[in-house]
């Protein structure tokens, strides 16, 4: 049986693979077009298909959850490495490098989920060491994260963990949302965080949400369409708005069935004029 690691050893671990506060936010100044993937999750062969609809050259971006439960992550990465292709941190490549320091430190800790990361060689998990959480697209006002940001919460104030892992926002009395990965009981006042993302910010392009699927909202772009889970992976082009996507090749996964109709209310308006300000992002030629 695989051994644990300690409650403290993983938190150890986690502040180990978490990048510099500095290299948290990226920019990419580039001005042509980009091609926008979704939670891939180690389908390679459904990635290398999408690929190949990347047919002006566009610059490749994944949302994050390159890698995991599915059944080619390495050859996800390889991909990734191959194309040049720029990249958010997820949830799953937090975990993943948490398991390469684990497995290397401790002899005893083995789990099937993660032996894959044994074949990494050292440039693919630098790839993944060195994955910011945002990375900014000036030239198309959009931002890409994995999972999601806070209404009127400055870029620089949103935490690691939220940006990796929310997919709700639940109001919080007297004003603001508190944010949330799992659906709590009761519901009232929770919504999907994407619904209430101002529309005088740039526009936030996402994965993490495989129930919800696709989502289009006035200024959030949703790309997780659960192609582990037997559905289809999809890429956003930039300029353009096209979407693409190819369809499962196999039901990798047995996932959840889709969550009820939610309640809707309208985004805030409240502006924020300085959400991009409080520090310097790193900038990717």
């Amino acid at each position: 049986a695989a051994a644990p690691v300690p409650t403290t050893q993983m938190d150890t671990l986690d502040a180990a693979v978490c990048p510099p506060r500095d290299q948290w936010h990226a920019t990419w100044n580039g001005r042509g077009a980009v091609f926008i993937v979704g939670d891939v999750h180690g389908c390679a062969d459904e990635l290398e298909e999408l690929l190949a609809l990347n047919t002006d050259g566009a610059q490749v971006i994944f949302v994050g959850d390159l890698v995991n439960k599915g059944p080619k992550s390495r050859e996800s990465v390889l991909l990734a490495l191959k194309v040049n292709a720029l990249c958010v941190r997820g949830n799953h490549e937090q975990a993943v490098l948490k398991a390469v320091v684990a497995r290397r430190d401790n002899a005893d800790y083995r789990t099937k989920a993660y032996g894959w990361t044994d074949e990494l060689e050292p440039a693919e998990v630098e790839y993944l060491t060195n994955l910011p959480l945002t990375l900014a697209l000036p030239h198309h006002n959009a931002i890409v994260v994995h999972a999601g940001f806070v209404p009127e919460v400055a870029l620089h104030d949103q935490t690691l963990t939220d940006m990796v892992s929310m997919r709700h926002l639940q109001s919080v009395q007297g004003g603001g949302w508190k944010a949330l990965e799992k659906p709590v009981a009761p519901r009232e006042g929770m919504l999907p965080w994407a619904t209430q993302w101002p529309s005088d910010q740039p526009h936030v392009i996402f994965g993490h949400d495989a129930l919800r699927g696709l989502q289009q909202h006035e200024n959030a772009t949703g790309l997780d369409t659960g192609c582990l889970y037997g559905r289809a992976l999809t890429a956003l082009n930039l300029p353009s708005g096209k979407l693409v996507s190819v369809q499962a090749r196999h039901q990798y996964v047995v996932g959840d069935a889709k969550i009820p109709e939610e309640p809707t209310e309208e985004p805030t308006t409240k502006a924020r004029t300085s959400w991009w300000g409080g520090g310097s992002p790193c900038i990717i030629a």
